[in-house]
């Protein structure tokens, strides 16, 4: 599914999502698509970075809103997330996370 471009994959930097994930890991996720895909609390998404627009998050879902998603991050400690920046766009979401390969 990589080679036919029907999912991604994109590799974990920083603890803010520690147990869950490490630095070095591999997300392997399928776009997003707000027409079709459903985005539901608990979920992982990675997500274009609301502070530094050149980087990609990767969260976990904590609430769904008629206009986007609240983004947490496991490590709390470690975390910037919709408690430093809001409420995410559903426009700015790239993709769900499926596969995590350590």
């Amino acid at each position: 599914l990589l080679i036919l471009g029907q999912r991604q994959q994109c590799r974990v930097e920083g603890l803010s999502m520690f147990p869950t994930l490490k630095e070095g890991d591999i997300v392997i996720y399928k776009p997003y698509k707000e027409s079709t895909t459903r985005i539901n609390v608990g979920q992982l998404i990675i997500a274009k970075n609301p502070i530094e627009t050149n980087k990609l998050i990767i969260k976990r879902v904590s609430g769904t809103e008629v206009n986007g998603v609240t983004l947490t991050g496991d490590n709390l400690s470690l975390s910037t997330d919709s408690r430093h920046y809001g409420r995410v766009n559903f426009s700015k979401v790239i993709g769900l996370a499926e596969e995590l390969s350590k």
